[in-house]
């Protein structure tokens, strides 16, 4: 189910234009402040704001959309845009944005959203974020314990996973001291969790319990030593959903999704051994329990990630990970006599992974190029081996000249019904797509 988005005509002209104002002045010769007479020995560099931009348009078919409110084959468009402007005086400004159609044979398909849009002013040893910015962390790859602050749109149809992601409004400050960095953010705003696909059952509606109380988070993270590593704390709000089943006034069941407060402490580390890369990460959350003996709510979890990576040759890369998944407190669940409550509890632990009290598995990534850097090849899964389900991405990526990109890819997943991604496996898709940059 898609939850916070922009699909109104009208709004989706107005976001249109504003990133045709983006690409305009991001492409265009910076101005240049015109010295008088009195002060024709003014710097030029001294006075002028530097404008980067980059975009690309895009085009594209999946065979089955990531939703189970839709379904068949889909056609879909986008505009990416992201500009920067950096200005004297250690000030900068910045904007990520996208419009697009993720089914142009039919309406309701339309979206836009701006990812970042941020000012910063930078000292000697601090800087300082204003604005809606995408925050990442974690040093695992791609499964990352202590990545508690962005959320994801799960639905989006994207070839690369990192533009799932979406900006918070923060303010961000980072210090340079004892030969780290420490970073703090305050979050305030509405709060948006991730956007997942629901399997709701006939006659259930469902509706979003809005979150605007401030979020907090703080990392000290230390870099350019022999080993790297970070420490970090949340206190926000859990960004997958909690279910709690209620109904309206007309006496219709309705489900309410919910974001409870999260606790998360967190720690990653990195290192290199000869030729071997090697990553760990590791984090404990837990949510605010209201009803803790409501088996539709989360519980306490410790949550491991550590691997390493090798290159043979030049670009042959081989990186393996294995995880390690404990549920605090997990009772089994007990069979529901409502068929409506049962189908939600088997939604609910298998979108928190939290079906079992134990999880292990492992995750492997083999990536490889070919003609000068011109076709790369990526196979990328993961693999529960406590839970037999799994999730495969292969992608071909041609770069057919500087501007021209065809990427070729699938996600498949399977696993047992009560897993989360086997109650995904029918949104198993193939994808294709064309971008021509700007």
């Amino acid at each position: 189910m898609k939850l916070a988005g922009i699909n109104q005509p009208g709004r989706i002209r107005a976001l249109s234009t504003t990133l045709s104002v983006v690409i305009i002045a991001c492409a265009s010769t910076p101005a240049q402040a015109a010295p008088d007479a009195a002060s024709d020995e003014i710097d030029a560099d001294k006075v002028r704001c530097e404008a980067d931009a980059s975009g690309n348009m895009r085009a594209g078919y999946w065979s089955q959309p990531f939703d189970f409110v839709k379904s068949g084959d889909l056609a879909t468009a986008a505009i990416w845009a992201r500009g920067r402007w950096r200005c004297p005086g250690g000030t900068s400004l910045t904007f990520d944005g996208v419009v697009a159609s993720e089914d142009l044979m039919r309406q309701g398909g339309e979206y836009g959203r701006v990812r970042e849009a941020y000012a910063s002013l930078y000292g000697e040893d601090w800087s300082l974020r204003a604005g809606r910015q995408i925050v990442i962390w974690g040093r695992a790859d791609r499964l990352n314990p202590t990545d508690v602050i962005t959320p994801r749109d799960y639905t989006r149809l994207v070839p690369e996973e990192t533009e799932q992601r979406d900006g918070v409004d923060a303010l961000a400050g980072d210090y340079r001291v004892a030969g780290g960095t420490l970073t703090a953010l305050l979050m305030a705003g509405d709060f948006r969790g991730h956007d997942i696909p629901l399997d709701l059952p006939d006659g259930l509606a469902s509706r979003e319990v809005e979150r605007s109380a401030a979020q907090v988070a703080m990392k000290y993270d230390r870099a350019g030593a022999e080993v790297d590593w970070s420490v970090s704390a949340l206190y926000g709000y859990d960004l997958p959903p909690s279910f709690e089943l209620d109904s309206t006034a007309a006496g219709t069941p309705l489900l309410k999704l919910h974001h409870p407060r999260l606790t998360m402490l967190g720690a990653d580390m990195a290192t290199v051994v000869g030729r071997y890369g090697l990553r760990a990460e590791l984090a404990y959350s837990r949510v605010d329990q209201a009803r803790p003996q409501d088996p539709l709510t989360r519980q306490p979890m410790f949550y491991l990630v550590a691997g390493g990576e090798r290159t043979y040759g030049n670009y042959f890369n081989v990186n393996l990970q294995l995880y390690w998944k404990h549920t605090y407190g997990l009772k089994e669940a007990s069979a529901q006599p409502d068929p409506m409550r049962q189908a939600l509890l088997t939604q609910a632990r298998a979108s928190w992974d939290q079906t079992e009290a134990d999880q292990v598995g492992l995750s492997l990534r083999l990536a490889n190029k070919w003609l000068n850097e011109t076709v790369e090849a990526e196979l990328a899964g993961v693999y529960a081996l406590t839970q037999r389900q799994y999730a495969l991405r292969p992608r071909l990526i041609w770069h057919v000249n500087d501007r021209l990109k065809l990427t070729l890819g699938a996600d498949l997943y399977g696993g047992d019904d009560d897993t989360n991604f086997g109650l995904v496996r029918d949104l198993s898709t193939i994808f294709m797509q064309g971008q021509i940059g700007f």
